[in-house]
């Protein structure tokens, strides 16, 4: 019974995370996503404001066709403008039941595909960041499908290069202490030349 419960309880914690997961920059996300949504409510509000006037338009007709006509019998034309009515009611809850069905599609679907651009900009801006703190390693990798492919790419080629670059640096001063200590200086001479190398070992191991 407790396992259940706290295996209940981890779905319901997992939702809330799910959610963080897909909206890294808020702002952005949100800000974008609600534009469209506002363009889709002004189209699609606008095309169901026609088609509902459409309808009324009809009903109005056939309502100007009952009472004209002499020969329906009272009950007749309140069961024909019954059903007129009741058609435009139907219309109408059809046109908002649909644009509020398709903002909600809007909206989930611009969160999916804003997090596919906002997702590689986080990890690129994580690498800069580690880069900035002297680690030249490329942690992780974008998803198939991920926007900024060639921007991960080219920095990417960056670290190689920087790391290329570190290496050489290790070697030539690798050498250089190991010079320094065949023609007889003490350790303590070379300790901080020593201690350099190795935070720039440190760095590409990171």
């Amino acid at each position: 019974m407790a396992d259940s419960e706290d295996k209940r309880g981890e779905q319901r914690r997992s939702k809330p995370r799910r959610m963080r997961n897909l909206l890294l920059d808020y702002r952005f996300q949100l800000k974008y996503t609600g534009y469209v949504m506002l363009v889709t409510a002004i189209i699609g509000g606008g095309l169901g404001f026609m088609v509902y006037e459409s309808s009324t338009e009809v009903s109005q007709m056939l309502e100007l066709n009952v009472l004209g006509n002499s020969t329906l019998a009272p009950e007749e034309m309140e069961r024909l403008l019954g059903e007129a009515a009741a058609y435009d009611e139907g219309v109408l809850v059809r046109v908002i039941g649909g644009v509020l069905f398709l903002l909600f599609s809007i909206g989930i679907t611009g969160i999916f595909i804003t997090h596919r651009v906002v997702g590689p900009a986080y990890r690129i801006r994580v690498c800069l960041d580690a880069v900035a703190e002297g680690k030249l390693r490329l942690a992780g990798r974008l998803r198939k499908g991920d926007e900024l492919q060639d921007v991960f790419a080219a920095l990417d080629a960056m670290i190689n290069s920087l790391r290329e670059a570190q290496q050489d640096e290790i070697d030539l001063l690798t050498e250089a202490i190991d010079a320094v200590q065949k023609a007889g200086v003490p350790d303590e001479k070379v300790a901080d030349i020593v201690a350099v190398r190795e935070r720039m070992v440190s760095a590409l191991e990171a």
